[in-house]
């Protein structure tokens, strides 16, 4: 199965496919992957494929190196549909072997909700259906501003959400397994959204 990148610059989209050796991401014409970007490090991350798996690491970048919103010093393993944030260019990791689906509940098995955890999913799940390039998750602040809730009172329920839909805990990127295995399970759809715009 192919393991890809998909690179955002601007309205621009490449996509990248990923073989098993290392690679380097950088603007210097001497990295693996050359990204046209002069906010991205000449040498700014490597990629590693490490026992079935990929890891991303910054390597000394003057800005950063950025998965799902958060600044990474160390070594991260990845999951498919993580963010990478390098400079002012947008990467999503693509593995299609690293399917929610081995670990989350099956269509037939959506567990039963609460009135509060149901809209916790419905903010949870909004930007997936957006028009947007990079498909994502709410982040907790989202969801809390448009519940007009606290953050700590979502952190919470999204832990129970996390549990009865068994994500599991390892890993950057679980709001987004969250989002992907309420959406396989045919809780929230496009629909959701459209019928809530129009009452």
């Amino acid at each position: 199965m192919s393991v890809l990148l998909e690179i955002f610059v601007g309205v621009n989209r490449e996509v990248v496919t990923l073989d098993d050796e290392p690679i380097t991401l950088g603007r210097s014409a001497d990295a693996g992957l050359t990204l046209a970007d002069q906010n991205v490090s000449r040498v700014h991350a490597k990629l590693t494929p490490v026992a079935g798996r990929w890891t991303i690491e910054d390597v000394g970048s003057k800005n950063g190196t950025w998965i799902n919103g958060e600044r990474k010093h160390t070594e991260q393993t990845l999951n498919d549909g993580d963010e990478i944030k390098v400079g002012s260019t947008t990467i999503v990791f693509r593995d299609s072997s690293l399917t929610y689906e081995s670990s989350t509940l099956k269509k037939d098995r959506a567990p039963d909700l609460t009135r509060k955890e149901r809209e916790v999913i419905v903010e949870l799940c909004r930007p997936m259906f957006a028009n947007r390039a990079v498909k994502r998750a709410a982040t907790v602040k989202e969801i809390s501003d448009a519940m007009f809730t606290g953050e700590a009172a979502v952190k919470q329920h999204l832990g129970h959400l996390y549990d009865k839909f068994l994500v599991p805990e390892a890993g950057t990127g679980r709001r987004d397994l969250l989002a992907e295995a309420v959406i396989e399970c045919g809780i929230i759809s496009r629909s959701t959204y459209e019928s809530s715009a129009s009452s």
